[in-house]
């Protein structure tokens, strides 16, 4: 969930969060932690009296609730162990996204994926070269064994 808080927030320079609510935007900077029940809604709303073809037809609001347990004195007074999560809990992440900046936001990170190599993973070169050292090593190992001793494998 924190990738997806943190994508949300800061990917793509944050134009999915609406900077014009200073209130939403401050309590989203705010969460540091998600706690047990934590969500993200997205709702998607469609304008019929819009054309079919305007950007602005749909409307996609971003909410997230960091759960239930978002102070320890609320914890403290916990009874039946039932924690309530209260709708003052949700932060609006934006409710003025329209699809062609999702668009947009969506393309960028896919451009990314594509153009920067990733950490867990290694480029082609680097796997070829290191399957060309195995089945080498492999080989040399195979030269050494059917004659018996490694000496004989140098005569």
């Amino acid at each position: 969930m924190y990738p997806l808080l943190n994508t949300l927030k800061l990917g793509v320079d944050s134009i999915l969060v609406d900077e014009t609510d200073k209130e939403a935007k401050d309590k989203l900077d705010e969460i540091l932690r998600l706690d047990f029940m934590s969500h993200f809604v997205f709702r998607l709303f469609e304008n019929l009296n819009v054309e079919e073809d305007d950007p602005s037809r749909f409307n996609l609001e971003i909410m997230v609730n960091r759960g239930a347990a978002v102070s320890s004195k609320e914890i403290v007074n916990v009874k039946n162990h039932c924690i309530k999560i209260s709708l003052d809990n949700y932060i609006d992440v934006s409710k003025k996204l329209n699809l062609e900046k999702l668009k947009i936001f969506l393309q960028t990170l896919a451009d990314l994926d594509i153009n920067m190599p990733h950490v867990s993973t290694e480029n082609k070169k680097d796997k070829k070269d290191k399957k060309d050292k195995k089945e080498k090593k492999a080989k040399d190992g195979s030269d050494k064994n059917s004659t018996g001793s490694p000496q004989a494998a140098d005569k």
